[in-house]
């Protein structure tokens, strides 16, 4: 992806600067570099059922040649002096926030191949589980994508791993009340759903050589510039 009016240093010494390309591995990465969607930015729409965009997204990807590079567009973000490592993001939500949630559930299908691009380290052991993209809409959606990486991306508790689907997640205890009623959070768990249903009867092959394109975890492999 194309970032746009920003630079920075992050983590691993790799500066972000307007008008490059990066993929998701660089984009999502630092030990406390985070992509923030601020709250005067609208819902994630794209799973909602009336809008269904989410399915045919993914089956682009599924058929794009893999040995051909992948341009996504420009996102446009900024970054302020009070968060100088958290990317305020101001177009490309809907695109990013969907290829998120695509690795999520890819990490869950390849035994965590992906994790380290949705959480750091840091973040998981010593601090308190805030993921890379971080929904600031509201109080509920910036819980929630905590919670939704934490307990279902990367099943970090044993109870995690009794869950089979995302729609096993309305019973967990930390499904709070406040999540079943707010858009964004409807519109990911419609998004997860599609996403499960379009991965899972693919070989793991197909999976990880799909979560490696799109991220770029592995240098020289074409990814999404």
């Amino acid at each position: 992806m194309t970032l746009t009016n920003t630079s920075k240093m992050n983590s691993n010494n790799i500066r972000l600067k307007g008008g490059e390309n990066y993929s998701l591995s660089v984009l999502f990465s630092g030990e406390n570099d985070k992509i923030v969607i601020p709250d005067l930015q609208r819902d994630y729409c794209w799973g909602n059922e009336d809008v269904n965009l989410v399915g045919p997204f993914m089956d682009t990807l599924l058929g794009l040649d893999k040995s051909q590079a992948l341009t996504m567009g420009l996102i446009y973000g900024y970054f302020d002096e009070l968060c100088p490592n958290h990317l305020q993001l101001c177009d490309g939500q809907q695109r990013l926030t969907t290829l998120f949630l695509t690795l999520g559930v890819l990490n869950r299908l390849t035994s965590g191949r992906y994790k380290d691009i949705l959480m750091s380290q840091y973040e998981l052991l010593d601090d308190d589980n805030e993921p890379y993209l971080l929904y600031s809409i509201r109080e509920s959606s910036l819980y929630f994508i905590s919670d939704l990486v934490t307990h279902y991306f990367l099943q970090t508790e044993d109870n995690d791993l009794e869950l089979n689907s995302i729609e096993d997640i309305i019973s967990c205890p930390w499904f709070l009340n406040s999540y079943k009623t707010d858009p964004t959070i409807a519109s990911m768990v419609s998004a997860i759903t599609t996403i499960e249903d379009k991965l899972h009867d693919k070989t793991l092959n197909v999976l990880e050589e799909l979560g490696d394109y799109i991220s770029g975890v592995k240098i020289g492999k074409p990814h999404i510039d």
